[in-house]
């Protein structure tokens, strides 16, 4: 399963195969991981399936609900041919009875899966998951699914592989990030991949409460991504490409009377028809979902949205990561039929 080509770089010592955060990630390794997606969109339509990663198992940890991102794995893998395994916070059983994650990974391995894909409530979980395989011999790779409040790379990926779709390029656009961009992870692994490209600029629109981590920011300072701020969502998305919606996390704050400010903040930071009307002809919507009320319903039949197709292209970028990880040779065939 192993390859000496790297397809992403490393994070804290942790490399490929596994892919534990964003900051993996250079232009040309995300540019090619889209141009193979496209590929497999051809490929591997719905309702068709192939061979591709037969005898691979891929073993799907999330001992935190999930719906999209559990569903669109066993998807990709069920389309490439794996065998996989799921299990969810209720059949956890071994976490119930105290085991470490890091114990679990190594039974796993002992079990012989391939891939594990995981998601947890701890920060850097599959980093740490990831470093403790590393040491063992032909360990399997970890990908990161979520981690509590730190990342969630594989859904940042999907999103700029939307992006990519819709304007056929990165550099130079102008993104809003708009919600609980201090507990969301998604928005924190988004802001690390625009960072690989050039001339972007970041919005980030959130109530006093929800502010973007000072972490972000610096990190966004030292590569030379202009970023602003503003607690006002019209005139964020009158100027921008792409305004990025989410949910306020209330699950991830346990400070009732903070959870109860950020309810009631986020009610300013809802995206209607107006305001969807307001913004340019080009721009588009997006959301990871799920959503609660920060995106009226009435804005789903507006053509800027596109929060529906960003949540398919998740099928297919994880497609296109299992076979990078579990077949790298078909994908470097199929990249090269590509051109």
């Amino acid at each position: 399963m192993m390859t000496n080509q790297k397809w992403w770089g490393d994070y804290e010592g942790v490399g490929f195969p596994n892919l534990v955060a964003s900051q993996q990630f250079d232009k040309e390794h995300l540019l090619t991981l889209f141009q193979l997606s496209k590929v497999l969109k051809r490929n591997v339509p719905k309702g068709t399936r192939q061979d591709w990663l037969k005898g691979c198992t891929c073993l799907n940890l999330f001992s935190e609900p999930s719906t999209r991102t559990r569903g669109s794995n066993e998807m990709s893998e069920g389309r490439l041919g794996a065998a996989k395994i799921s299990f969810d916070n209720d059949q956890f059983s071994s976490a119930v009875k105290g085991e470490s994650k890091t114990d679990a990974g190594l039974a796993w391995h002992a079990m012989e899966v391939d891939i594990i894909v995981m998601r947890h409530k701890d920060e850097n979980a599959a980093l740490d998951v990831a470093r403790c395989l590393s040491h063992e011999e032909n360990p399997p790779a970890v990908i990161n699914g979520g981690d509590g409040k730190g990342q969630h790379p594989t859904q940042a990926l999907l999103d700029l592989f939307t992006i990519f779709e819709r304007f056929e390029k990165i550099d130079n656009l102008t993104i809003a990030m708009v919600g609980d961009l201090l507990r969301g992870r998604t928005v924190r692994s988004l802001a690390y991949m625009l960072s690989k490209f050039t001339g972007v600029k970041i919005i980030f629109v959130s109530s006093r409460f929800s502010k973007m981590g000072q972490d972000v920011k610096d990190y966004l300072n030292e590569h030379g991504v202009i970023w602003s701020e503003t607690e006002n969502l019209v005139e964020a998305a009158r100027q921008s490409d792409v305004v990025y919606m989410t949910r306020p996390q209330l699950e991830r704050e346990r400070n009732l009377i903070k959870r109860w400010l950020m309810r009631r903040a986020n009610r300013n930071l809802t995206m209607t028809k107006i305001i969807a009307e307001q913004m340019p002809m080009s721009s588009i919507i997006m959301h990871p979902f799920p959503r609660n009320e920060e995106i009226e319903t009435d804005v789903d039949s507006n053509e800027r949205a596109w929060y529906f197709w960003q949540m398919r292209n998740g099928v297919y970028i994880r497609m296109a990561i299992m076979l990078i990880i579990g077949n790298p040779t078909k994908a470097k065939e199929l990249l090269a039929q590509a051109g």
